[in-house]
């Protein structure tokens, strides 16, 4: 024989839904306090417009739309500047990551890709941005040397 709240059916279904709420909150809220994420999302695609000896770093910027993750001055005036990000659900259990590193020189132009992660960049690209630009000899702009 049934006694206390089972005996009536309307009152263990509301119990029962209100139980099925609780477990439900508790599992988003699991999901959700799993994810992070590291760095700003950047767009990959951007380097379809980069010029090695053109692109300035302020460009670049304006091209990912997001900020640089690192910066990395050089002894020689240059920089390695890298942008990269990493989105995980659960800690390191399903995650994506991306990243790529540009050197600029000392007037802050694109010289070179340095390294990327997972961004999809076709040959003739990556071809293009890893060589560095080629600036004429002070004796082939048309004057002569040391004058």
């Amino acid at each position: 024989m049934m006694t206390g709240n089972l005996s009536n059916p309307r009152i263990f279904a509301t119990g029962a839904r209100s139980l099925l709420r609780a477990c439900r909150f508790v599992w988003i809220l699991a999901l959700v306090s799993a994810c992070t994420t590291v760095g700003t999302n950047f767009d990959g695609g951007a380097l379809t417009q980069f010029q090695p000896g053109q692109t300035t770093l302020v460009e670049a910027v304006q091209a990912f739309t997001a900020p640089p993750s690192e910066i990395f001055p050089q002894r020689d005036g240059t920089s390695y500047v890298r942008w990269a990000y990493k989105f995980s659900v659960v800690t390191d259990g399903l995650y994506s990551r991306k990243s790529v590193t540009l050197q600029f020189g000392p007037d802050q132009r694109l010289i070179r890709l340095v390294d990327s992660t997972n961004l999809l960049i076709e040959p003739w690209l990556r071809t293009k941005l890893l060589t560095p630009p080629q600036y004429p000899e002070p004796w082939q702009a048309g004057g002569r040397f040391g004058s």
